[in-house]
């Protein structure tokens, strides 16, 4: 546009140039519409805290639990780590464990534990297996995340195709995969929703 179709329309180059920045900034916010955290919603609740005694520090850095000849449904868990005022926590150490199809835990190693850190979304991927019930419990998954700078968090997930979840007191609704199958066996998407 000319500068006399400028003057044409009442605008003066100063305000042509701020209208120019203006409608440039504009565009530039639609880098945040697209992607990122899981939107804000009224109905994102707090994901419970849950104790487990299962847990052993200085499991190896790795998304993977599978190992050879080990027994049991393929699983896999994906989900994010975010917190209740909509911000996706980026960087977060993730850390799962679990008993083996059997519902035993392993006593000395790191059998089905690892952990991760969340990437830009707050985003994180497990592929294990489906554990057994161990010592009269629901089947679940042990998780406990630190947020960079915060308190560790702990819980756990359990399974909603388990009927040993409905007689489990720790087996809160929110605490509950939904678990559904397919070709490369069971799957579920989980957040966890932190108080931050």
């Amino acid at each position: 546009m000319t500068r006399r179709e400028l003057l044409a329309l009442g605008l003066s180059v100063p305000a042509a140039s701020l209208l120019s920045r203006t409608l440039g900034a504009s565009q530039d916010l639609s880098k945040f519409a697209a992607g990122g955290p899981p939107i804000c919603t009224d109905t994102r609740k707090l994901t419970p805290a849950a104790d487990d005694k299962q847990f052993r520090p200085g499991s190896p850095g790795r998304t993977w639990l599978v190992e050879a000849g080990m027994e049991g449904k393929r699983f896999t868990l994906t989900g994010a780590v975010v917190g209740i005022r909509c911000g996706a926590i980026k960087g977060a150490a993730i850390e799962v464990w679990q008993a083996d199809a059997r519902g035993v835990y392993d006593p000395t190693g790191f059998r089905l534990r690892g952990h991760q850190v969340t990437d830009e979304n707050g985003a994180y991927k497990i592929v294990t297996i489906v554990p057994g019930a161990a010592g009269g419990e629901a089947r679940h998954l042990g998780v406990r995340v630190h947020p960079p700078g915060k308190p560790l968090f702990t819980t756990l997930l359990f399974f909603s195709d388990d009927p040993g979840s409905a007689k489990d007191p720790a087996a809160k609704p929110e605490l509950i995969m939904k678990v559904t199958d397919g070709p490369d066996g069971a799957s579920a998407t989980m957040d966890i929703v932190l108080d931050l």
